[in-house]
C-alpha cells in the first residue's frame, strides 16, 4: 500500500532554492560568500534549519517546520543578500519543495552538502559556503546546527560528513590543540571564517570579542609579537586579549578553521606550484 501523501502545507521538511532572475553569479570574492552564509543562518535558524549550501549562483536551503515559516525565511534571505551585496537584481522567487519521510530526509542532507564539490566552485577551494563548516563545529553562528539535525535524523553520524569537507577521521587528530607559532600564517582569514565576516579588525565592541577568540585560539607559549606580525594587532592589545574571557567553542571553530586550511594545504603540497595561505582561502 502507497503512503497516504501529506496535505501541500505540510512536510518532513521543505528543500528551498532560489537564484538570481538572470541566473547571473551571486557571490565573487569571500567577504561576500561569507555575508550570505551568514544571512542564510541568521534568518534560517529561526524556521528550522538543517543544512545549506552557497553555490556561486544559487543557494539551497533545507527547513523543518512549516511551509509559511520555509517561504518567510527565504524572503529574509533574499533581502538580506540585496542589502548586503548591494545586488541591482532580482531572485527569481524562492522554489519550496517537499522532503516527504526520513529517508528522503537523509538524502537531501547529503545532496546538499554535496553541491559545493559537485559544482566545483573556483572561489570557494574550503567549501565555506557549505554548512558542512557548521555542522563539524567550525563557524561560530552555526553551532547550534549539529544538535537541530540530529534531532531530526538521530542515526546520522559526524563521521559520515567528513567525506563532504574531504577529510578523513585521522585528519582531525589534535585539530584542537592550541595553534603554534608555525601556523600563524592561517591565523587572520581563519578566525573570519570561524566568524562569517569580512575583517576581524574592525573597531567594535563586538569585534573585540572574536578578536579575544582569535588571540585565545594561539598556545600561551608563542610570543605576543609573533602574534602580532600575522595579524596586525598592537602587542598591548593582544596582551589585553589573551586574558580577555571568551567561549571555549569559538576558540575551537578558530583553530578547527586553521588546521582545515593546513589541510588542504598538506593535500595539495603535490601540485607543481604548492599552495600558500593566500591560495587556500
Amino acid at each position: 500500500m502507497s503512503p497516504i501523501p501529506l496535505p501541500p502545507d505540510r512536510a518532513r521538511a521543505w528543500h528551498c532554492t532560489t537564484r538570481l532572475d538572470d541566473d547571473d553569479v551571486l557571490t565573487r570574492t569571500p567577504g561576500e560568500l561569507r555575508d550570505v552564509v551568514r544571512s542564510v543562518l541568521r534568518h534560517g535558524q529561526p524556521a528550522g534549519l538543517l543544512c545549506f549550501a552557497v553555490i556561486d549562483t544559487h543557494l539551497h536551503v533545507l527547513l523543518c517546520g512549516r511551509r509559511a515559516d520555509a517561504g518567510e525565511a527565504m524572503r529574509r534571505i533574499e533581502l538580506a543578500c540585496h542589502r548586503l551585496l548591494l545586488l541591482d537584481r532580482r531572485f527569481q522567487g524562492a522554489r519550496i519543495r517537499p522532503v516527504e519521510d526520513q529517508l528522503h530526509l537523509t538524502n537531501t542532507v547529503h545532496y546538499i552538502l554535496r553541491q559545493p564539490l559537485h559544482h566545483a566552485v573556483a572561489g570557494d577551494g574550503l567549501n565555506e559556503g557549505s554548512a558542512i563548516h557548521d555542522l563539524l563545529g567550525l563557524r561560530v553562528p552555526g553551532l547550534p546546527l549539529p544538535g537541530v539535525l540530529l534531532t531530526e535524523l538521530p542515526r546520522m553520524r559526524v563521521a559520515e560528513l567528513l567525506p563532504h569537507l574531504g577529510l578523513s577521521s585521522d585528519e582531525l587528530t589534535g585539530w584542537d590543540f592550541p595553534l603554534t607559532e608555525a601556523e600563524l600564517p592561517w591565523l587572520l582569514d581563519s578566525a573570519a571564517a570561524a566568524f562569517a565576516v569580512r575583517d576581524m579588525l574592525r573597531r567594535s565592541k563586538h569585534c573585540a570579542s572574536l578578536r579575544a577568540a582569535m588571540v585565545r585560539a594561539v598556545g600561551d607559549e608563542v610570543a605576543t609579537g609573533r602574534i602580532a606580525a600575522h595579524t596586525g594587532l598592537a602587542r598591548s592589545s593582544i596582551c589585553r586579549l589573551r586574558a580577555r574571557p571568551v567561549d571555549a567553542a569559538w576558540v575551537r571553530c578558530v583553530r578547527r578553521q586553521v588546521r582545515l586550511r593546513i589541510a588542504v594545504t598538506l593535500r595539495r603540497d603535490a601540485e607543481p606550484l604548492g599552495m600558500s595561505p593566500e591560495s587556500a582561502r
